[in-house]
């Protein structure tokens, strides 16, 4: 096993879930966070939802992915939204 550059796979990464992009879509960015996490859509849908973030990263473009259940979501949008 070989050595990772850090650097260059952060880039794809964050290339991959449109963090390079100054605006991104809700659908490009669940997209991103499925191929990052080699999830079907299907999964994602069953398991996560998309919301609207605000958190003040200088990463975040506008949204996170949040567990799909009351309490996450709720609290999500308590601090976040």
């Amino acid at each position: 096993m070989g050595w990772v550059d850090v650097e260059k796979a952060a880039e794809s990464i964050r290339k991959t879930l449109g963090l390079l992009d100054d605006e991104i879509s809700k659908e490009k960015f669940i997209k991103g966070y499925c191929e990052i996490s080699n999830i079907t859509r299907e999964m994602y849908d069953k398991y996560f939802v998309a919301l609207p973030c605000n958190c003040g990263d200088e990463s975040c473009r506008g949204w996170a992915t949040i567990s799909n259940n009351e309490e996450s979501v709720k609290l999500h949008l308590e601090f976040h939204a």
